[in-house]
């Protein structure tokens, strides 16, 4: 298993420059070659749990799914899928928005823009009308429908109040809907006509017919003898079948296209299908592929199929029962390590997070190989895959935005008048308006903006239809804004932490001159960091100027749930070092093993506090779940390797001792920092020293005032002379 870290982010982060422009000419093909053989251009985007564009774009918490989904070239399955229904209104799906208007690179002419074609998934944890997932409540529009609601409000009341995001109930049959509409866009794309059976209540039917061994979670019930989840079971169809029957059914009518015997109409050559996801909908994206492999092979319908590229962010099964439960590892029913393995000639970029940490968060890597390229980026979960809101805890707003925001509203918001009935305040029209500024402005200042841009760059080189960075009109450009400021402070912990220097090595590695590490070094290393961090912290987290100050409409709660955390981790360490018998046995013997010796020992390198306190979020605080007794703060994420199996133990123990190490040389630094500074002082105490004697020399009296700052000075450069004999006794 190797990764490596997260490179310099360039001044500007969508272009691409030398090697990346060579291999990004050699994937895509000439697209404006109208004598050449035409290729059908599909891209699927499964969003991540709890994320679905429609109704998160507005407030700017649209995930990076949903920002590489905008700039995929082509006509959508749907501009705006049915989230907005009255019986919904419950849930608060305001300013539900549609697609931007369609859009390709100016390189793809006219008469072939309909061979580029793309499917959104919204994220489980999300309506998806079609599919039949509703909340309970909601109006059941079919029998199949209402045994979905009813296993999954029983599943909520078994699991937790959080139903699809915990159980992802529906994920499956999302896999399934996107299935089919490869066989949609192919019909229309070259017939230019929907397929005869394609409208999404009818797929969303027979998506949820398809399911093959159902959802984890559902599978509980079924063993609860549920009578009305056994419907699921009882109208089930088989997948690959009716993938292959819809494939046979095409293979005729588009036959005379695939001969090139169609006058004033293109030889269509192949089918070539890029696929992104975020969290569970990563997890659902590797299915996917996995599933469309298993269905076509290397050819559909008589057409030749390539998948060019799988693009994910740090990739979360938790199905059925989260691995945070004892005895669940969250790779029940369609999230089995042979459906999530990425096969070797699948080009895959990962994108994971270096700072996640909660239980039902389990990373699942996907191995070695000379297609994949497994890529850590500091920050927790979402951080990396797109999703907060901007301000939200207090966050995504740079070192300076404090200052910025006091006077904006100070200057220019503050109604002066006496006789205003808002003197002194900021009126009400102002007051969103300077919110909504702080929205656009923090949303580029967002640590997810990042990984954005290195997946948006790393599809263009992998031939994937994306419009050009220059050819973005201003809506689309401002999803993938980077403020400098963000870009300053990233550097400046990529730079701090960097472990070593090397050449780029080619293949999947153009650029890049991070070294090869395992995913438990890299976690290790960058975890303890945070830890550091977190120990100087302990007792005032929720004192952090930029929450204090947050103009975030939910600021009280996040600083509840800091200041909850706070007291928790508190609580953690005492049981920890207690070694008391109610600590889960794994997380005490990681402590005894690992981690109390980096909480004791590890020396926080300054640059990278900024980082820490003004971009990265706390998802834990966030989640608010899990007991501090079995997860919290003090223990390793789970990452479970290409084969399914949770990381071993013998190679943590070798992770460990080479952490020693690095530790050690950070101790050093940390004293020669220490001599450095008391030297330098020392330097200045003995100018000052030296000029008052010189003025005493030349006849002139020293004050009362000048003779105590003097023998001030002795004592002060006394202190440091015997500071430097402590460091010296510490080497």
């Amino acid at each position: 298993m190797s990764t490596r870290f997260a490179e310099i982010c360039p001044a500007k982060p969508l272009k691409l420059e030398g090697k990346e422009i060579v291999e990004r000419d050699k994937n895509l093909g000439d697209l404006s070659c109208l004598d050449c053989n035409q290729d059908i251009f599909l891209g699927f985007f499964f969003d991540g749990t709890n994320n679905n564009k429609y109704y998160s774009t507005e407030n700017f918490s649209h995930s990076n799914v949903a920002r590489l989904y905008e700039v995929y070239a082509g006509f959508p399955s749907a501009d705006k899928l049915e989230i907005s229904r009255p019986e919904l209104k419950a849930q608060k799906l305001k300013d539900i928005k549609k697609d931007e208007d369609k859009d390709w690179p100016k390189a793809v002419p006219q008469g072939e823009r309909c061979f580029y074609r793309k499917t959104y998934i919204p994220g489980v944890g999300t309506p998806f009308v079609e599919l039949g997932d509703i909340t309970p409540s909601a109006k059941k529009s079919s029998m199949l429908s209402a045994a979905y609601a009813k296993v999954a409000e029983y599943s909520v009341d078994r699991v937790s109040n959080k139903g699809g995001e915990v159980a992802a109930l529906f994920g499956e049959v999302r896999i399934n809907w996107a299935l089919l509409q490869l066989t949609n866009h192919l019909h229309e794309a070259i017939l230019g006509s929907p397929h005869p059976s394609s409208s999404l209540k009818a797929d969303g039917k027979l998506a949820q017919k398809m399911i093959s061994s159902a959802s984890a979670a559902m599978s509980d019930v079924v063993r609860l003898t549920n009578p009305m989840a056994r419907i699921l079971f009882d109208q089930r169809i088989d997948r690959n079948k009716t993938l292959r029957e819809r494939s046979e059914q095409l293979r005729p009518l588009i036959a005379p296209f695939i001969q090139g015997r169609v006058q004033g109409k293109p030889k269509i050559k192949r089918v070539r299908i890029a696929v992104f996801g975020f969290s569970r909908g990563a997890a659902a994206a590797r299915v996917f592929v996995t599933w469309l492999k298993q269905a076509y092979g290397s050819e559909i319908a008589g057409l030749e199929l390539k998948i060019d590229f799988l693009g994910i962010f740090d990739t979360v099964a938790s199905v059925g029962l989260a691995q945070s439960a004892p005895t669940q590892d969250g790779h029940s029913g369609w999230a089995s390590a042979e459906n999530l393995k990425v096969a070797d000639d699948v080009r895959c970029v990962h994108l994971v997070a270096a700072h996640e940490v909660r239980g039902s968060f389990p990373l699942d890597a996907i191995g070695s190989g000379a297609l994949h390229k497994e890529v850590m980026y500091p920050g927790v979960h979402s951080d990396v895959g797109g999703g907060y809101e901007p301000l939200e805890q207090g966050r995504s707003i740079g070192e300076s935005a404090t200052a910025q925001r006091l006077k904006a509203t100070q200057k220019e918001l503050y109604v002066e008048d006496e006789n205003s009935p808002y003197a002194g305040v900021i009126p009400v029209e102002d007051k969103a308006k300077c919110i909504a500024e702080f929205a656009v402005t923090g949303d580029s200042k967002k640590l997810s903006q990042i990984p954005l841009a290195q997946m948006y760059r790393e599809a263009l080189i992998a031939g994937v239809p994306l419009i050009p960075s220059s050819e973005l009109r201003a809506i689309r450009m401002r999803n993938f804004a980077i403020h400098p400021e963000t870009i300053k402070i990233f550097n400046q912990y990529i730079e701090s932490t960097k472990a070593a220097k090397i050449k780029p090595t080619g293949g999947m590695w153009l650029t890049e001159t991070q070294p090869s590490e395992s995913l438990q070094v890299l976690s290790r290393r960058h975890y303890g960091q945070f830890l550091a961090w977190r120990k100087q912290r302990l007792g005032r987290i929720h004192l952090l100027p930029e929450l204090q100050n947050s103009f975030y409409s939910s600021k009280a709660r996040d600083i509840n749930d800091f200041e909850r955390e706070d007291v928790n981790l508190a609580k953690e360490l005492e049981l920890l070092r207690s070694r008391a018998t109610m600590v889960l046995g794994e997380k005490q013997a990681q402590w005894d093993s690992a981690i109390q010796f980096i909480w004791d020992q590890e020396a926080l390198i300054p640059e990278v506090v900024p980082l820490f306190e003004t971009l990265m979020h706390d998802s834990k605080a966030w989640f608010g779940l899990e007991p501090y007794r079995m997860w919290g703060y003090l223990r390793w994420r789970k990452i479970y390797l290409a084969d399914g199996k949770a990381a071993s133990q013998t190679a943590e123990k070798i992770d460990d001792s080479e952490h020693v190490q690095r530790l050690e040389k950070n101790k050093q630094v940390q004293l020669d920092n220490e001599r450095i500074t008391h030297e330098a002082r020392m330097r200045s105490l003995e100018g000052q020293r030296a000029g008052a004697a010189k003025q005493q020399q030349l006849g002139k009296d020293m004050s009362e005032f000048s003779r105590i700052n003097q023998q001030q000075r002795q004592e002060e450069l006394l202190r440091h002379q015997q500071a430097l004999k402590q460091i010296q006794g510490r080497k």
